[in-house]
């Protein structure tokens, strides 16, 4: 029997249904086996290209989507980006033949919980499941509440080099405030924020605004920053 609870309006089970989502028959049939006897995962479905897992994504509403990050020389991180506008709720768990420094940044910012490299094997895909399932980020063996994953990356150190003004900009922006709203605040022009977000973005690596706001929840999180430049 599936447990449930209320949280809000919405019923959450405790049976959590995955979407599988890679080009390669062979991967799908090995998760399959892997998740089988799982009683906390069903597999709802699989697609093997971006338009199918679109698709699946709106008609089977999966919890989880179990994602390759290269599909037939398509981009997963653009997918993640695409299905996460289309269902802000969704949990996705990336995967790759890549490490985790060299695309664990990246799957991060597009808005994925969770990467499995497929280097070290996906005998921890059970323990990524139940990790995102609880609001947790899990990535390489390593599970982490909340945005705190964000320091097992480069952009730890990055951070460390923004001035005071930037952080504010950066806070701010998490926050969901318009450039003209952020200007208000700090008393800035609006072309001066707009200066100090493209600094941002060149400084942690993103390509676009929204990128920045899984960055501005940790820094909210860990509370005032310590000494700082000023500009």
């Amino acid at each position: 029997m599936t447990d449930e609870m209320m949280v809000g309006s919405r019923v959450i089970t405790s049976n959590k249904r995955v979407l599988v989502v890679d080009d390669h028959p062979i991967v799908i049939y090995g998760l399959k086996l892997l998740l089988g006897d799982n009683e906390n995962v069903t597999i709802c479905g699989e697609a093997n290209d971006v338009p199918s897992a679109c698709q699946k994504v709106d008609d089977l509403v999966p919890d989880i989507v179990i994602l390759d990050l290269i599909l037939g020389g398509q981009d997963g991180i653009d997918l993640i980006r695409t299905l996460l506008k289309r269902r802000p709720d969704l949990l996705i768990i990336a995967y790759s033949c890549q490490y985790e420094r060299v695309v664990g940044p990246r799957v991060l910012r597009a808005g994925a919980r969770g990467f499995l490299s497929k280097v070290g094997g996906l005998r921890e895909m059970e323990a990524a499941i139940a990790a995102v399932s609880k609001g947790d980020l899990f990535f390489e063996g390593r599970s982490r509440p909340g945005a705190g994953a964000v320091l097992a990356f480069s952009e730890a150190q990055a951070i460390d080099a923004l001035s005071d003004r930037e952080m504010q900009v950066l806070q701010l922006t998490g926050q969901g405030l318009s450039l003209q709203r952020i200007a208000q605040e700090l008393s800035l022009s609006a072309k001066t924020v707009g200066t100090y977000r493209e600094r941002l973005k060149i400084k942690l690596g993103v390509d676009r605004v929204q990128e920045l706001v899984p960055l501005s929840r940790y820094l909210l999180a860990q509370g005032p920053a310590g000494n700082r430049r000023k500009s």
